[in-house]
């Protein structure tokens, strides 16, 4: 069953591969610009060249475009390759690299824009159209420093990751993509991955051996990983997130469905297990027992990807940027194939690591399934949580509590050490899930603070009132536009942040960064607008083009002449201290 896995995993690969040799490289990647400043109004032009790519040296020419007062000296270029063709005859190349010195003369302010005329071509025939590209130079005593705007001293994060993919070797990029995986492994919208899989292999019984765990969890990293990359590259192509049309309330429902009898399985009322003639078919066909279970499992892991962990980060912003600017779906579609496994790889070893360790025998394996069961339930209700009221909620999450802490002996009598141990552990979990019953009662919707009351009771000012309150909610574009163009009108900063009920990070941002007296403090000032995506609908999809978002969380910021601050824009989860650390560095920015 290996080999199949494999075999099938080289055919997902198959198109990238082919597509990658037939397509030339995006421009930036073929020609990447750079600069070095030398002494007050001096400067290097940089080309790196790709291998089997070339640049015209008769195509090059710069222009000085401000200040008027200032003149751009003669400018000498170095000398090419000799080449002829049959239709244009002699010319001169460069290969692999180029460096033009400029002169900028009689240059009395600190700035200066530079406009970089250049063509290229492939040495197997495609030719790029004429390039143009601004250089913006600011000048600051003897040293200089280039960018493409006047903010390009403050670069996004999936900003920086963009230019990374257009400029970084492509092993070096799938080996950074890799570990951007193996650290979003262990974030919140990940980690409900692992009940999953805990469940699939818990449930092959006590006899499962550590190669047929190894080769499940493969399976379900497979599936992961190649269902990442292919959402991924649809969503750069076309703009919009296969994950965020999953987020529908009858997906979630129906989904929570199978978690629900996935467990009730592990509990042992019922055998799982496909109808007896496609059994038998697949067992033919592979003449292996169970064999079609890693292609249901590798279906499962595609499965939990688009609807499980709906996450956004910066590397996958960056990514889909990348796709969307160069069209070049080959290599983000590997960057974020290797996240994915990335990704998979704390999955691998706990799949693998689970199966080895799995009793054997005995009343024990009968206690392991009922805990991952209730493990899938949990997954279950945490995905519910994304369409139904937290009060109600808190109720659900209580009876999970308070049934699973009768069932490990809560109040029964204990006979043996264990027996007591277990009874003590089912009487904090039975506490815990009254004390959510309580909260639910009072109208308190987070299960992790049950009983939390208002804070300015007994704080005096570590946590602010409820953060929601603090943003205006916007409904469409029309709206948006409006509000726009009113804090326009006051000179005021605007902030606007995409929201959704479904989204996890967006939740812990509210209760962790926007609720603290800190960050509302930074933001006085600031028109805060709120768009909430949560129902995919014609509205929502129409505010999230506008501004090429792919899912929330998605903060972007705008100056008080309603200029967008594009490097300043946060896409994904962000602490407080770091929140607060972007706010200061924008805080010129914005009040310009």
């Amino acid at each position: 069953m290996k080999k199949y896995i494999a075999l099938a995993f080289l055919i997902c690969l198959m198109p990238f591969a082919l597509a990658s040799t037939l397509k030339p490289l995006p421009v930036n990647q073929a020609f990447q610009l750079s600069t070095t400043v030398g002494t007050f109004d001096s400067l290097v032009v940089h080309f790196k060249i790709a291998k089997d790519y070339h640049l015209y040296r008769g195509q090059m020419a710069f222009k000085l475009v401000k200040p008027n007062s200032a003149k751009l000296a003669t400018v000498t270029l170095p000398a090419g390759i000799p080449k002829q063709d049959a239709i244009f005859g002699k010319y001169q190349a460069y290969y692999n690299s180029v460096n033009i010195p400029l002169q900028v003369n009689s240059l009395k302010g600190k700035s200066a824009k530079i406009q970089v005329n250049y063509q290229g071509c492939a040495d197997s025939g495609f030719c790029y159209p004429p390039q143009k590209k601004l250089l913006t130079i600011n000048f600051k005593g003897g040293t200089v420093s280039q960018g493409q705007a006047p903010q390009a001293s403050m670069v996004s994060e999936q900003g920086k990751i963009t230019q990374m993919l257009e400029q970084k070797s492509i092993w070096l990029v799938l080996l950074i993509f890799l570990g951007f995986g193996f650290l979003l492994a262990f974030t919140p919208c990940v980690l409900p991955m692992l009940p999953i899989l805990s469940g699939i292999i818990v449930g092959e019984g006590e006899n499962i051996k550590t190669t047929r765990a190894f080769g499940l969890s493969l399976a379900y990293v497979i599936g992961m990983a190649i269902t990442f990359a292919i959402a991924g590259v649809v969503a750069g192509l076309v703009g919009s997130s296969i994950q965020t049309a999953f987020q529908q309330p009858w997906v979630i429902i129906v989904f929570s469905i199978v978690f629900l009898l996935l467990a009730l399985s592990l509990f042992g009322f019922y055998e799982l297990q496909l109808p007896a003639f496609i059994r038998e078919r697949a067992n033919n066909i592979s003449g292996q027992q169970k064999a079609g279970s890693y292609i249901g499992v590798a279906v499962m892991g595609a499965l939990a990807t688009l609807i499980v962990s709906p996450c956004v980060s910066a590397p996958l912003i960056g990514a889909l940027a990348y796709i969307g600017k160069t069209g070049d779906a080959v290599l983000g579609g590997f960057a974020l194939l290797f996240m994915g496994f990335g990704m998979g790889i704390p999955l691998l070893v706990f799949g693998t690591l689970e199966g080895k360790f799995l009793p054997k025998a005995g009343p024990w394996m009968h206690h392991v399934k009922v805990f991952f069961g209730v493990l899938l339930l949990a997954v279950a209700l945490w995905l519910l949580e994304r369409i139904f009221p937290g009060a109600l909620m808190m109720f659900m999450w209580a009876g999970l509590l308070i049934v699973y802490s009768i069932y490990i002996g809560a109040f029964t009598i204990p006979e043996t050490d264990w027996h007591r141990f277990w009874k003590g552990v089912g009487l904090v979990i039975f506490v815990f899930g009254v004390l959510l019953m309580i909260g639910g009662s009072l109208g308190n919707t987070d299960p992790l603070q049950p009983l939390r009351l208002p804070s300015n009771l007994f704080h005096s000012g570590a946590v602010a009132p409820r953060a929601n309150g603090l943003f205006q909610k916007i409904e469409n574009v029309t709206e948006l536009q409006q509000a726009l163009d009113k804090a326009k009108a006051a000179g005021k900063p605007v902030l606007v942040d995409f929201y959704a009920d479904w989204c996890i990070a967006c939740k812990t941002m509210e209760h962790n960064v926007f609720a603290t007296v800190e960050v509302q403090k930074q933001l006085q000032g600031y028109v805060l607008l709120q768009a909430d995506i949560t129902k995919d609908n014609v509205a929502n999809k129409a505010l999230m083009k506008r501004f090429n978002v792919i899912a929330p969380p998605d903060f972007i910021f705008f100056n008080g002449q309603g200029k967008q601050l594009t490097s300043a824009r946060i896409v994904g989860e962000m602490s407080k201290q770091a929140f607060l650390q972007h706010l200061s560095k924008i805080k010129t920015s914005v009040s310009q």
